[in-house]
């Protein structure tokens, strides 16, 4: 006796774990990008101040130099789920959405990965030294919480590291789970 043909699914609890992931970086890029808003803000303020009144603040500049490099570390993650990285697109545009999802996944797991799993690895010790010695700015006047700008090195690549995770189980899905 001839079975009728059951089409497989993929597993819910993979995907509920990218759904979480996807939802932290994409919490955390949202409200990142709200720097951005407080930054022109602190910038334009400077700008205001130092031209009208002679005045100015080395915390002020280090307050939108720690803003900057928040948006850009907290955002890699965010960016790259979104799909907004910058792609060098010479033949892929051409390419069928199944050879792309096969490049995608090929290039997260050879280059994507290793690369968060690199920036995480090799910035833990140098944000964990920071951290333990509590570091403040070099210059007088300027911010002393510099370790906690150092410790975005490490959740930048963590982040990045699991939302490459995210995708490239989704791609794994798409191209395992695919009608043929």
């Amino acid at each position: 006796m001839n079975t009728p043909t059951q089409t497989k699914s993929p597993p819910a609890s993979i995907l509920l774990v990218c759904d979480c992931l996807d939802t932290l970086n994409l919490v955390l890029g949202r409200c990142a990008a709200g720097l951005l808003v407080l930054m022109v803000a602190i910038q334009s303020a400077i700008i205001v101040f130092r031209a009208a009144f002679g005045l100015g603040s080395l915390a002020t500049q280090d307050a939108v130099l720690y803003m900057h490099a928040a948006l850009i570390m907290l955002c890699l993650a965010y960016t790259w789920k979104e799909d907004g990285h910058v792609r060098v697109d010479v033949f892929y545009h051409r390419f069928s959405p199944l050879t792309q999802t096969w490049i995608n996944t090929v290039g997260n797991i050879l280059f994507l990965l290793p690369f968060a799993a690199f920036i995480f690895a090799s910035s833990w010790d140098y944000a964990l030294e920071s951290w333990r010695n509590q570091e403040g700015s070099g210059d007088a006047g300027g911010l002393d919480k510099v370790y906690w700008l150092k410790a975005l090195l490490p959740l930048a690549g963590g982040l990045l590291c699991i939302q490459g995770i995210s995708d490239t189980l989704r791609k794994l899905i798409t191209l395992t789970y695919r009608e043929h």
